[in-house]
């Protein structure tokens, strides 16, 4: 009671969403058949942690047709060193060429193995039933979420917003989660 007379302040509700903090969903980055399943789901991880490995023959055939082109390019390389100069430096290209090709198919080879990208609880519920399937690059195998922070992100109408910033001061919050 102030000067006789009395404030109310009017509760108001704001859904929201919670969000354990760190959190990442874990795609494919490459096509491949899933060959193991490394990690149950359910199962808390460390940053690094192989989950899955995949496995793609059309890619390990593309790597070992590359280092026989690239083992045919030093030959021819070392040919024209001798017998035609211009031909080799013209050849530079090529060599660039074959290495960006080669970085390329390294790291489809290594994104074969699909890793945690933080630390937390491994969630990829239906995963185990995938064995042996084949999956598209971008595909969604899980979520890795730690429990150690969560935040909240709410939408408050603005008719309810001038109060949380006016003079009135706020006497408590409470978050309720659905199903709890």
């Amino acid at each position: 009671v102030a000067d006789g007379i009395e404030k109310c302040v009017a509760d108001f509700r704001a859904d929201g969403v919670v969000r354990a903090e760190p959190f990442a969903r874990v795609y494919t980055e490459v096509e491949g058949r899933m060959k193991k399943l490394v990690v149950p789901s359910s199962t808390y991880v460390t940053e690094g942690t192989v989950l899955v490995e995949l496995d793609n023959e059309e890619q390990m055939f593309n790597q070992i047709n590359l280092e026989g082109e690239m083992a045919n390019a030093e030959a021819q390389r070392r040919l024209a060193l001798e017998e035609d100069p211009v031909r080799y430096t013209s050849m530079k290209t090529y060599f660039e060429a074959l290495e960006i090709r080669r970085r390329r198919l390294q790291a489809d080879m290594k994104a074969l193995r699909i890793l945690a990208p933080c630390s937390g609880l491994w969630l990829a519920p239906d995963l185990s039933q995938r064995q042996g399937t084949t999956m598209s690059r971008g595909l969604e195998l899980g979520v890795v979420q730690s429990s150690a922070a969560f935040s909240i992100s709410a939408v408050v109408r603005q008719d309810d917003v001038s109060r949380l910033f006016t003079r009135e001061q706020v006497r408590g919050t409470e978050v309720r989660v659905v199903g709890q």
